[in-house]
């Protein structure tokens, strides 16, 4: 219907150019189906064709439709809120809201005392470039292979045709940490008997035009044996699903012996791997051999470090 309307306008307008109501009807179609661009566009190839007379008809009809499509960008902004809101509402509902502040002193690895669920936080930013915005959920939830275990999540949601779709969800995962729990069935990072010192934490930055999450991943294991273990690692979400662009990741936990390594993705697939820096070919002996390794291999991808 609207395409054999907007045919016979445009069949109008070849037949006398200078006629501003085959155009305006043309704009009034492509309103009509919420396409305020083609709307504008149709009206300013008419002012270079109908008469002087007739161009301040022309430019009413511009600002009328400058005025509905803020009307009607607004009106979109405000059920996208809505419907990002009623969608992370729903997830608090299921998982609470995540307590980032507790802490516990144990003498016994079987007392339970931390509440590892939870959503921690939401972000609404258009993280793929698309001109829509899209919000960024993370939040912890039992594992699906053992429930003991939590996961942290993150998901990312779209809205499309009035409700908050969820595009991609994925285990906030570091790609080495994240390949070798895929290895023994196991992606916990935390439980109420929690043992382990978790230190993570994201931010969200722009680099060379590029939306990435930057995640961190420091864990302590000081409970049971004398080990770390750490990783860095960038995401981003390219309008469907997130996909790695660059991890830093030491090759397993331990206090002593670490070696460093960089990985490289294209299309969210390993390209290349390269040793950053090893503690045997290390000879500052206050860690700055290792600030300056982890400094030089963001700072590549544009990516500042406070070490």
């Amino acid at each position: 219907e609207y395409e054999q309307a907007i045919a016979a306008f445009e069949e109008a307008s070849e037949i006398d150019p200078k006629n501003p109501e085959s155009y305006i009807g043309i704009a009034k179609v492509y309103k009509a189906q919420n396409n305020y661009e083609e709307a504008t566009n149709t009206l300013n190839i008419a002012i270079e064709y109908v008469d002087k007379k007739d161009a301040s008809q022309i430019k009413t009809a511009l600002k009328e439709t400058s005025r509905e499509q803020k009307e009607y960008e607004d009106i979109q902004k405000e059920n996208e809120a809505a419907a990002f809101k009623s969608e992370l509402s729903e997830l608090v509902s299921q998982y609470g809201i995540f307590n980032d502040k507790q802490s516990a002193i144990v003498d016994d690895s079987s007392i339970e005392w931390l509440d590892p669920q939870g959503v921690m936080s939401a972000n609404v930013m258009d993280f793929d470039n698309d001109g829509a915005s899209e919000m960024l959920v993370f939040y912890s939830k039992p594992c699906t292979q053992d429930e003991t275990m939590y996961s942290i999540m993150m998901d990312m949601y779209e809205f499309q045709n009035g409700v908050a779709e969820l595009a991609d969800s994925t285990i906030a995962l570091g790609y080495v940490y994240a390949s070798e729990s895929a290895s023994y069935g196991d992606s916990g990072m935390l439980c109420k008997d929690q043992g382990v010192d978790v230190g993570y934490c994201y931010n969200i930055a722009n680099v060379n035009g590029e939306n990435l999450i930057l995640c961190q991943d420091e864990e302590i294991c000081s409970l049971y044996c004398d080990g770390v273990y750490l990783e860095y690692w960038a995401m981003a979400y390219n309008g469907t699903k997130f996909q790695y662009r660059f991890d830093y990741a030491q090759n397993g936990p331990g206090s002593d012996g670490f070696e460093y390594y960089g990985y490289e993705f294209k299309d969210g697939d390993v390209s290349n791997k390269k040793l950053c820096y090893s503690q045997y070919d290390d000879p500052s002996s206050d860690g700055s051999g290792y600030a300056k390794a982890l400094t030089e291999y963001f700072k590549q991808y544009g990516v500042s470090t406070d070490v």
